[in-house]
């Protein structure tokens, strides 16, 4: 018989509310693009298996393409180890980003932490995200479908690559409150922004970064969409009078 004690229940317990911001992306490059403080890495990534079954009208499945920024050295470095067409591994995290002049205008961008070359040409594409944290906000665009915004305070180690330096790695905090897009083929999504994914609900997500190049305007797009959900803990109760959705 295993005996836990009650120190390592709390521990447990405290684990299951801790933040978390990843993501694990397999992919071909297709474009480089670098700038003066970052360089943008465009992947092409194999969709989830339901979205597999969609073709285009050459008949070529539809693919996401993403959009990962790298900053500092590996903006620097990166375009000379690795060219278009190669494939890749990436880990990142989602970031969201808000106009500092109008506090408007937010998109998603996917901030790279480290890149590999893929050695193995049988592996498949990846493109998943894992996401923990609290929800600060939810809205029901309509019945099937919901956006919840949920806040994450993530510490990551990265190898530091600089040259004759003591300290292998460094430590970054990133803090994001990260749009999500939640399907419900069935309905019923209006009343769950009210009873379940309420503000203050802990959420741990799992889905993947779907990519677009808008065809009108030529900008690429990405968002975050949740394929499976767990609530954490108890749903916080909400305050009708004062809740806008």
């Amino acid at each position: 018989i295993v005996q836990i004690t009650r120190k390592e229940i709390r521990k447990m317990a405290n684990n299951m509310f801790d933040f978390h911001n990843e993501v694990h992306l397999r992919g071909k490059i297709f474009d480089i693009v670098e700038k003066k403080y970052y360089t943008d890495f465009f992947l092409s990534c194999g969709n989830n298996g339901r979205e597999y079954r969609f073709k285009k009208r050459n008949g070529q499945y539809s693919r996401d393409t993403i959009n990962v920024r790298f900053f500092k050295t590996e903006a620097k470095t990166y375009p000379k180890q690795f060219k278009i067409g190669d494939r890749v591994t990436v880990t990142a995290v989602l970031q969201n980003i808000v106009d500092r002049h109008t506090q408007r205008g937010k998109h998603l961008e996917v901030w790279g932490l480290n890149m590999m070359s893929v050695a193995d040409d049988k592996a498949k594409d990846l493109n998943n995200v894992q996401y923990r944290g609290r929800i600060v906000s939810a809205k029901a665009i309509n019945d099937n479908y919901i956006i919840i915004n949920v806040k994450t305070v993530t510490k990551k180690k990265i190898k530091n690559t600089r040259e004759n330096t003591k300290f292998p790695f460094i430590e970054k905090e990133f803090v994001s409150s990260t749009a999500t897009g939640m399907r419900f083929p069935n309905g019923g999504a209006k009343d769950l922004v009210y009873t379940k994914y309420t503000p203050g609900t802990w959420v741990d997500m799992t889905g993947t970064v779907q990519g677009r190049k808008n065809a009108k305007t030529g900008k690429h797009t990405q968002r975050f969409v949740a394929e499976k959900v767990n609530i954490i803990g108890e749903v916080q109760k909400i305050d009708l009078r004062n809740q806008k959705i």
